[in-house]
């Protein structure tokens, strides 16, 4: 496939596709026949992580930018939602869940409060093939001997939680970074990007999560293709 995950940045920056998708929980046809309200959560907030990773660690840069009005977390859960009516798995209601908050006790109360039996929620955390990958959205560039190039990266997780209980029954750890995917500029400080670079950086990145939202719906199972 096109799209593959980008691990050992830490590392001297090595590719190592065997990350890719590398642990999966499916919900089972049970769960899912089960699930009559079904509340989908993102948490990923609205910031942006840049890092820059040189050839030795005194070349790295590094900046983190919050993005009033960006809108991620409504863009994402909206797509979700209806990706999963479309996938047809969830026979019951499937609606989005706009949240201040991503911690777990807290999406769970609220779920709970409207009358959710399941939710899926989609977190921000530290990549766990590379722990140089921090929790959120990123745009990395890698700059060493021969190699200059800007792309998107996220360490994002995607959980299904049954409300009654808290159990999970659905886990998945997209791919982290897109090498095929050339993002439009590269500055030290969110500052310096120009207007229009703002945008064309915040709408690459939202489509890179909306992929890989993609990828995350087949591994649990919550559609085919």
């Amino acid at each position: 496939m096109k799209r593959r995950c980008f691990a050992g940045i830490a590392a001297m920056l090595m590719g190592a596709s065997a990350f890719a998708g590398w642990i999966n929980e499916g919900l089972s046809v049970e769960e899912a026949h089960q699930i009559k309200r079904f509340a989908v959560v993102s948490g990923l907030g609205d910031e942006i992580h840049g890092r820059l990773f040189g050839l030795i660690r005194f070349q790295n840069k590094t900046f983190d930018m919050a993005v009033p009005g960006w809108g991620l977390n409504a863009a994402v859960a909206k797509v979700l939602a209806e990706q999963i009516v479309a996938g047809g798995k969830i026979s019951g209601e499937v609606l989005p869940l706009a949240m201040t908050s991503s911690k777990r006790s807290e999406i769970l109360s609220e779920a709970r409060t409207q009358g959710f039996d399941a939710v899926l929620a989609v977190v921000a955390e530290p990549s766990v093939p590379d722990p140089a990958l921090v929790g959120g959205v990123m745009l990395v560039r890698e700059k060493r001997l021969g190699v200059d190039r800007i792309y998107p990266c996220g360490g994002i997780i995607v959980r299904v939680w049954r409300v009654s209980d808290g159990k999970q029954i659905g886990f998945t750890a997209p791919d982290p970074c897109d090498l095929n995917d050339k993002l439009p500029a590269w500055h030290d400080k969110w500052e310096e990007f120009s207007d229009a670079e703002k945008q064309a950086t915040l709408t690459d990145l939202q489509d890179f999560v909306i992929e890989r939202m993609n990828s995350a719906l087949l591994h649990l199972k919550l559609r085919d293709k």
